[in-house]
């Protein structure tokens, strides 16, 4: 089972819990890092995505992490690993997001890492896969600098998203 809190050399993550509605807040309301996921979202849809996520969480033993800076403890983002359906076909996702004061720090690629990390290592999944949008180049370096690929265009939640893809060492299929 994936771990409830982990550390990279940065990053302090913690699974996410109700006590973090009022940080999700902040995070849903910065317009800027919102642009490339979905836009900005009000007080009721950050409250059905908290119970979205603490539901995976008590479904699948693993889901997202709020995202701390270690060197001044502030709440800088999320990031973690979600099961969604995509063309019909049950995979995991890795997502990440940061307020835009901490981009090109090289924190996305940092904590994308050690998800996938546990996604091949702890969970010992055969793939793993990471949606991003067309105009997010920095998302699409991030994920090639962990290991995915871009493999095609997929439509999901009404959007049509770049799907990329990483699989474990090793992993047959």
């Amino acid at each position: 089972m994936v771990p409830d809190t982990f550390s990279t050399p940065r990053l302090r993550a913690e699974r996410i819990s109700e006590s973090h509605y009022a940080e999700l807040r902040v995070l849903h309301q910065d317009a800027e890092m919102m642009a490339m996921i979905g836009g900005v979202h009000d007080a009721a849809w950050t409250a059905a995505y908290l119970d979205r996520h603490l539901a995976h969480w008590g479904t699948h033993g693993f889901g997202f992490w709020m995202l701390t800076d270690t060197a001044t403890n502030a709440t800088v983002g999320l990031a973690g690993l979600r099961r969604l359906t995509l063309d019909s076909l049950a995979e995991v996702e890795v997502g990440y997001g940061l307020l835009p004061a901490l981009w090109g720090r090289g924190l996305a690629t940092e904590i994308a890492m050690a998800c996938v990390n546990q996604a091949f290592g702890i969970l010992a999944l055969p793939s793993l896969v990471a949606l991003t949008r067309d105009a997010n180049v920095a998302s699409q370096h991030v994920l090639h600098k962990v290991g995915l690929a871009y493999e095609y265009d997929v439509t999901h939640d009404e959007q049509v998203l770049m799907l990329f893809r990483g699989n474990r060492p090793g992993a047959i299929g």
